[in-house]
């Protein structure tokens, strides 16, 4: 049976495997990796929520309505990219020039 040092109450005891406190005795479970979909749907909202960071300028009070107003609409398709049908295998809406 295998013994490790283990501190308890800042002090240093040894515990074998029948010790509830040994790794050997851990009965949590691992967390369940992401499918592929969910994968690509966070690297999807990643991107999205980057796009919407890198163009907040465009919405500042002292920002022409002609730029504004095409980011607007830019900006909510990117807001609304995860409820459109087949998400997460859907394009990112394109950025005005």
């Amino acid at each position: 049976m295998s013994t490790i040092n283990f501190f308890h109450n800042g002090e240093m005891i040894q515990i074998d495997e029948s010790d509830p406190r040994h790794p050997n005795n851990d009965t949590t479970t691992p967390p369940v990796p992401p499918t592929e979909e969910e994968s690509k749907a966070h690297e999807l909202r990643t991107e999205r929520n980057m796009e919407l960071i890198e163009t907040d300028w465009t919405q500042l009070p002292d920002v022409p309505d002609s730029i504004k107003n095409k980011y607007t609409t830019y900006r909510q398709e990117l807001r609304d990219l995860s409820s459109v049908d087949g998400f997460p295998n859907v394009e990112m809406p394109t950025k005005p020039s």
